[in-house]
């Protein structure tokens, strides 16, 4: 009889449930709810948390891991209505939150994980002069030294993460590049790729047990189906599915090495 498994998600906006799409039904298929399906439906779930937070950058999740946030204490970072996971409360304001009883501090969810699955780094990007200045200006080296960061932190939430259970399976989503009326210079692509790629390799070459699922070209290719509103970073209905379709299939190609 297969294990069932606990599944942990964490990261930025993304993984939180955030959609570009214009949905009434606040019960959202992001991309974490739909793994949460296929696993429960094969009768392989035994628990999942989602401790992820819109807006976060690798800095924010570095400090969430090393000061051993609780459950309750991503949902104050909302001002927005509650996302999927936030368990009925729907008060973003951290004044406003009345906390829930026996809450959940993350380091004892991740000692229990069996599986987890993240995206972050694209906050660093968003909230930097990429998305204001032309890159003429800024220079490649702005670039380099961001990209070196971003690929330092995340190897550090990855060092994190196998420091408090090294015997879990850690799935990182790979970038995407939103709309190009987002972007402030078209000519970001070839940089943004090369940092995708960039931080590909680190992972491989350095963690036994994390995958990067890697998303660029096929967001690329399809960007009217999975970015359909050109005013929003966030993946459409159809790029969640898509994503939870790349982890599905990176997580089974795991299971029959």
């Amino acid at each position: 009889m297969l294990k069932k498994k606990n599944l942990l998600f964490l990261g930025d906006s993304v993984t939180a449930g955030v959609f570009s799409d214009v949905i009434e039904d606040r019960k959202r298929d992001s991309y974490a709810v739909q793994i949460e399906k296929v696993f429960s439906e094969a009768g392989l779930l035994k628990s999942s948390h989602n401790f992820a937070v819109s807006g976060f950058k690798t800095v924010d999740m570095l400090k969430m891991i090393n000061e051993d946030y609780t459950f309750n204490e991503t949902v104050a970072f909302h001002i927005t209505p509650s996302y999927p996971y936030r368990r009925g409360i729907t008060q973003g304001r951290k004044d406003s939150i009345e906390l829930l009883k026996n809450d959940l501090h993350l380091k004892e969810v991740i000692k229990k994980s069996d599986i987890i699955i993240f995206t972050i780094g694209g906050n660093d990007i968003v909230y930097s002069d990429l998305f204001t200045s032309p890159l003429k200006l800024l220079g490649d080296k702005y670039i380099a030294d961001l990209s070196e960061i971003i690929s330092t932190n995340i190897a550090e939430i990855c060092s994190l993460i196998n420091n408090i259970n090294s015997n879990c399976q850690i799935f990182i989503l790979g970038m995407y590049i939103p709309n190009r009326t987002i972007l402030a210079d078209n000519l970001l692509q070839k940089p943004l790729e090369d940092h995708d790629k960039k931080i590909s390799k680190m992972i491989n070459s350095s963690f036994s047990n994390v995958t990067y699922v890697e998303l660029m070209e096929d967001f690329i290719e399809n960007k009217s189906l999975f970015l359909n509103n050109l005013l929003d970073i966030h993946p459409s209905l159809s790029g969640h599915t898509y994503i939870c379709k790349k982890i599905i299939e990176a997580y089974s190609d795991l299971k029959d090495k």
